[in-house]
């Protein structure tokens, strides 16, 4: 056969998913025309959706050596580039992919969708901004790199003008209800994909979204009642049944946990996150089974990566029941080890150079002494931020203020987040004047936009997003009345139990000891920083301290927030209520020192974590 004839086989093979016959074909047009671009191409596309990266990039390489303006061999070599770690070369890849493209909006949509995973938010939005091009699918995307790139407004607006000229498009609403997901605007995300479901006839698949994106927005009964739909119209998959446990867990139907996540793992027996909600309502005799199952899991055929990951620190968490710390650790740490090379791929690795630099501009734009204007005072509502590390006590706190007179509990509220990533671009844009010199009319319009993202019913109401931390200063003078409890923990408690726990994509720092203790030195300088600038708002609450004297802590905690104490407030696990964090089965319980000094069952294993901290300072 001729090269044309081979190509044209291989690339059906490719068409047909027979990826073997496809390489096979492709290797053999390689024979009888060495080095042609297009089979260099088509195999090291090949080899690269098998996994085999290292394989792949020298034929891709090859190919673009060759034929070097062709903007589908730069893209595909960007994402061999990712595939293999070498984040930075594929970013210049993209950025050539995309100059190639020119306004090719079938080409550009790809590329910039991947620009916007990669942190090339700014250069994405300039690449489609350019084409003119003004489909939705092209302005939805354009939305998202705003919003990456820390333009939340900008984003939603034009996400509203979108739905505002195409209101009969279902596609449009179910791609902005993505998109507003995607900005973690979920009020936006709920209501468009409600809206979604009525341009069209709804399917169980579609309840079965809507219940996810309910529960993810924190509304876990309209979240079940969607489910309940979706299950009586057929769906029967390992993740309604995952959904229906989360839900159970928030209800503190420990049956019902039980029940859903067997259900869940009898589907998809590598469910990890259904193992790690089985292992919260299994007995100690159960647990010996369940490691090793876990165990045994991380390999199995069908597990994805975030599967082998959760299936590590579940088993770590059981050991650890069973008092066999060693096996513990060695799990913790390889289910990290995983979780790191998986951010290191998506070039999401944690960044110590520029998380400091980052604090060193915030510490900057506050310095002590200056002349702060602040927002008027606002009589019926005021907020009260408890922040700190995660895994301090931030959700204890919070439900001892819940249980006093007039406070409501917020929980972690991603709304101080929109409003400060948007002051920051506007001052990055030259749009906005430093913290000295904002005057009070603009902190009214943003304490105005935190208070529309913030329901709540009662005055005070509290927000426990632990890295709000680096934004206290503006919490300073949007809400001049507002108090901050910042909250102090053992570093080792505290980076012992975010290590042993999977914890989203903001806490890059998670998967490593030394990545922990230098991001939990860099809370303690800014917290050194805000009681100096800001004394009389911030209050500093040692956790251990708490739990060894509530009645005077709690009573000075009160003080401090201007409520009225009384001895209920200790009594807090048994009020009504759910938390959305990983402390939701403690605060079920009294208050008790159980995690206190946890880190020593440990403290061979934690011994480059403790040097760490004492070369941070932050351990004596």
């Amino acid at each position: 056969m001729t090269i044309d004839q081979l190509l044209d086989q291989a690339e059906g093979c490719h068409r047909a998913g027979r990826l073997d016959d496809a390489v096979a074909l492709y290797q053999k047009a390689l024979m009888t025309s060495p080095g042609h671009a297009d089979a260099e191409y088509g195999l090291g596309t090949v080899l690269m959706q098998q996994n085999k990266g290292d394989e792949a990039l020298g034929h891709l390489t090859s190919a673009v050596t060759q034929l070097p303006n062709v903007p589908e061999f730069q893209f595909n070599l960007a994402l061999c580039l990712v595939k293999v770690g070498r984040i930075e070369d594929a970013k210049s890849a993209l950025l050539r992919a995309a100059a190639l493209a020119g306004n090719n909006i079938y080409f550009l949509i790809p590329i910039c969708t991947k620009m916007v995973e990669l942190g090339l938010a700014g250069q994405a939005y300039n690449c489609l901004d350019r084409t003119g091009d003004q489909s939705p699918k092209v302005r939805i995307l354009k939305a998202k790199a705003l919003g990456a790139a820390g333009n939340w407004r900008g984003a939603a607006r034009a996400l509203a003008e979108l739905a505002d000229e195409s209101p009969d498009d279902p596609v449009v609403w179910f791609e902005h209800a993505k998109a507003a997901g995607f900005l973690r605007d979920y009020a936006a995300a709920v209501a468009s994909f409600k809206t979604y479901m009525t341009k069209k006839e709804p399917s169980a698949e579609d309840f079965l979204s809507l219940a996810d994106l309910l529960l993810t927005a924190r509304q876990p009964e309209a979240a079940r009642a969607e489910l309940e739909k979706a299950v009586g119209g057929g769906v029967d998959r390992a993740e309604a049944h995952h959904l229906a446990a989360k839900c159970a867990r928030l209800e503190g139907d420990k049956a019902g946990v039980r029940k859903f996540s067997d259900l869940a793992i009898e589907r998809r027996p590598t469910f990890g996150h259904a193992w790690q909600l089985k292992f919260e309502v299994s007995a100690k005799d159960e647990l010996a089974e369940l490691a090793e199952t876990c165990t045994r899991l991380v390999d199995a055929d069908g597990a994805t990566e975030w599967d082998r990951i959760m299936l590590d620190l579940t088993a770590g968490r059981a050991f650890e029941k069973l008092d066999r710390f060693d096996d513990a650790f060695l799990a913790f740490a390889r289910g990290n080890s995983k979780h790191k090379a998986l951010l290191a791929k998506r070039n999401f690795a944690y960044d110590k150079a520029a998380t400091t630099a980052e604090h060193d501009k915030i510490i900057g734009h506050f310095p002590i002494g200056g002349n702060y204007a602040v927002a008027p005072r606002l009589e019926g509502q005021r907020p009260i931020f408890i922040l700190g590390m995660p895994r301090s006590g931030t959700t204890l706190v919070e439900k001892i203020l819940a249980c006093l007179d007039g406070v409501e509990a917020g929980g972690e509220n991603e709304a101080l987040e929109f409003v400060a990533a948007q002051y920051y671009w506007d001052l990055a844009q030259g749009r906005a004047v430093c913290p000295t010199e904002v005057a009070a009319e603009s902190l009214e319009a943003m304490a105005s936009s935190y208070w529309q993202k913030t329901p709540h019913k009662l005055p005070v109401v509290t927000d426990k997003m632990p890295h709000n931390f680096r934004h206290v200063g503006l919490i300073c003078q949007m809400f001049p009345d507002a108090r901050v409890i910042y909250m102090r923990r053992d570093p080792r408690d505290v980076c012992l139990s975010i290590f042993s726990r999977l914890f989203p994509e903001a806490h890059r720092y998670a998967v490593d000891l030394e990545w922990l203790a230098h991001f939990y030195a860099e809370n303690m300088r800014l917290k050194d920083h805000w009681k100096s600038v800001f004394p009389d708002q911030v209050l500093e609450v040692v956790y251990e301290d708490l739990v060894d004297d509530p009645v005077s802590h709690t009573q000075e905690i009160a003080k401090f927030c201007e409520l009225e104490w009384h001895a209920g407030c200790l009594e807090f696990h048994k009020q009504q209520g759910t938390s959305f964090t990983f402390s939701e089965l403690q605060v079920r319980k009294p208050l008790n020192k159980e995690g206190i000094g946890r880190w020593r069952s440990y403290e061979a294993q934690l011994a480059p974590l403790e040097k760490a901290l004492e070369a941070y300072g932050v351990l004596s």
